[in-house]
């Protein structure tokens, strides 16, 4: 009887903790249109509808050499997620991420944590 306590205990905890910011998949990304410019990068891009989630805006890297990572965070609508730059909302999320002067970018990739995706590969999608 113990354990099946234990057991329960431990289902309902895990179901109660709710994990804030979350990365979507690259593969769940579409209708990305994107231009850089001497301000940085002006991006748009879709996520799936979902009754639950939505996506307040992207987290990005941009390293030393130019390549800029990009994550789509997604948030539950009850919680608030923080993210590098909010995301103006919707038929589709725009966003303009401010770059660095001094660094010029030279690949721009959407990441999930897994997989590496170049924005020019999801253009159209």
């Amino acid at each position: 009887m113990k354990n099946f306590i234990v057991v329960v205990i431990i289902l309902l905890l895990g179901c109660s903790m709710e994990v804030k910011g979350l990365v979507y998949p690259v593969s769940d990304i579409s209708n990305v249109k994107y231009e850089i410019s001497q301000d940085g990068l002006e991006l748009q891009y879709q996520t799936p509808l979902e009754t639950l989630y939505y996506s307040p805006g992207i987290n990005y890297n941009l390293s030393a050499e130019g390549k800029l990572e990009l994550k789509v965070i997604r948030c539950g609508i009850e919680d608030d997620c923080q993210v590098t730059v909010r995301a103006q909302q919707g038929d589709v999320n725009k966003v303009l991420i401010e770059l660095p002067k001094a660094i010029e970018v030279r690949k721009v990739f959407f990441t999930d944590g897994e997989k590496e995706v170049s924005l020019s590969e999801l253009v159209g999608k």
